[in-house]
């Protein structure tokens, strides 16, 4: 650092000689001398500026521990830091780097903004977003499964998968779609959804059932025709045979449907 000062203040002399209409002093030896030095002198003031400011990856690293710190210990989660602009001037702080997250511990989504702070004798702050991915279980189709199709165990697993973005919800059990009925076609790999499974028909249009109902504690019992698909404990409405009177009642197993 001696050195440029030196350098710079000698430049200073020199160029104050050429104002002067003294350059006609400096010989061709001390001309080729200013002519070695710019460039000597360019180079060691732009390495001294490099260390003026604070390093980007340094922010990119406080902003991820302090969200790292917000989460549950055992957790499977990543964080993806948003990297400032590199073109940003703040200047090296000589302590370490104070950041928090902006908003409650318990409140925090999949996206937070994190403020992180220089106390030195040249303090600055700036705000820095993340996003938070959070990873468990979830299942999804082994094999092509197409509209209408009944879903068995062989076609589904669970996967570990980001839920963050999965904003309709997820499945984490089998049990639960096994015997479903699929609303739409899902390739293989693809992520099944709760809305994307319907109960499978109990009952179906045309079919015959036991339409029974009680009164005064006496169960009676008659034939019936389902006239519409019905899924468990579903609605549905029943022509009594004997009459030709329609009625409706709740679907209770394959045969029976209860009226109320």
């Amino acid at each position: 650092m001696q050195r440029i000062v030196f350098v710079i203040d000698w430049l200073r002399t020199t160029t104050a000689s050429v104002r002067a209409g003294r350059w006609r002093l400096l010989t061709h030896d001390k001309k080729l001398t200013i002519s070695a030095l710019l460039p000597m002198l360019t180079f060691a003031s732009g390495s001294t500026l490099a260390t003026e400011w604070h390093a980007i990856s340094d922010i990119v690293s406080t902003t991820q521990k302090a969200v790292v710190a917000t989460q549950p210990v055992g957790s499977d989660f990543d964080v993806q830091v948003q990297t400032p602009d590199p073109r940003l001037r703040l200047s090296a702080c000589q302590q370490p780097l104070q950041a928090r997250p902006t908003g409650s511990p318990g409140q925090l989504g999949a996206h937070v903004t994190v403020l992180v702070q220089c106390h030195d004798k040249k303090p600055w702050k700036i705000y820095v977003r993340a996003t938070i991915g959070q990873y468990q279980p979830v299942l999804v189709a082994t094999n092509h499964l197409s509209r209408n199709a009944v879903v068995n165990a062989t076609d589904i697993k669970l996967e570990r998968r980001r839920i963050s973005d999965l904003h309709a919800g997820y499945l984490h059990s089998p049990d639960v779609a096994i015997g479903q009925t699929v609303r739409r076609t899902l390739t293989a790999g693809s992520i099944i959804l709760p809305t994307d499974l319907r109960q499978q028909a109990l009952v179906k249009r045309g079919q015959q059932v036991m339409l029974v109902t009680k009164d005064s504690g006496i169960s009676i019992r008659m034939q019936g025709t389902v006239m519409t698909d019905a899924v468990k404990n579903g609605r549905v409405r029943v022509r009594n045979v004997s009459s030709g009177r329609i009625v409706e009642g709740t679907v209770i197993d394959a045969q029976t449907i209860e009226i109320r």
